[in-house]
């Protein structure tokens, strides 16, 4: 009876290893039945990432941001980085030619358009599980250059300021002091209007990008106001949030852009 029991049980042990083996399904481990000795590899394949530089020439320090629009003054650096990893990089940045892993390129005054980089990398190709594979990809993307007031974060704003209870317009545009022309100039001065929730007016200076903004003087540690704007694609609009810096702390508001 007992040599009965211990053959049952040793059958059924048998079976349910044999069973989890069945069930192994892991592509990446060679006990499994589905291994895929290809899985998780991937041919060479360019990528590049655009950062944009967001310091002007009095900052000590360098701050970015990922984007390929911009507008081009003083400060407009775009720093291109090759993402696909372990390759070798080279750039394309019109008429230049440039090796190397990151390159940083100025766009001060140039026309506003699109311009073209291409990055071409060289890895290792894998021709057991690539055989089309040479090890060799190209990618080009574009740097678009627009005017200031086509930035997401010039423009109204219709806002809710913390503690209030009724929306309100903020504006912000790039205008030098006591110039009456009612259209955006190309400086880093800005005009703010209601800026504080109070109907406050004030010209400033400011660094910014597409979807960023700083306005204070950094000089005197004047940081007045900080702007960020993001797309919302599902209700096509584009949605902001700024907060005072220590002049007017404590002061929030969120809010949408109805206009540039």
């Amino acid at each position: 009876m007992r040599i009965f029991l211990s053959s049952c049980l040793l059958i059924l042990l048998l079976v349910t290893v044999g069973s989890c083996k069945k069930r192994c399904q892991d592509p990446s481990n060679p006990e499994c039945e589905n291994y895929n000795p290809c899985y998780g590899k991937a041919p060479v394949t360019a990528s590049m990432i655009m950062d944009q530089s967001l310091s002007a020439f009095w900052f000590e320090e360098d701050f970015y941001e990922t984007g390929d629009t911009l507008f081009p003054l003083l400060f407009s650096y775009i720093r291109f980085r090759n993402n696909a990893s372990n390759t070798q990089a080279t750039w394309i940045l019109g008429k230049d030619t440039v090796i190397g892993q990151q390159v940083e390129r100025h766009f001060k005054s140039l026309p506003y358009g699109a311009y073209p980089v291409t990055l071409i990398v060289k890895g290792s190709a894998d021709s057991s599980c690539f055989p089309k594979d040479d090890g060799i990809d190209t990618i080009t993307k574009y740097v678009y250059t627009i005017p200031i007031c086509q930035l997401n974060v010039f423009g109204t704003f219709k806002v809710l300021f913390d503690g209030q209870t009724d929306s309100t317009l903020v504006r912000i545009k790039a205008k030098k002091q006591n110039n009456l022309l009612d259209s955006c100039v190309e400086t880093n001065l800005i005009e703010l209007t209601n800026y504080d929730g109070k109907g406050s007016v004030r010209w400033d200076y400011s660094y910014f990008s597409f979807n960023h903004l700083y306005a204070g003087d950094p000089i005197k540690d004047n940081n007045l106001l900080q702007v960020h704007t993001s797309i919302d694609t599902k209700k096509n609009m584009i949605t902001v949030s700024g907060e005072g810096g220590w002049f007017i702390k404590g002061t929030r508001f969120k809010g949408r852009r109805i206009s540039n």
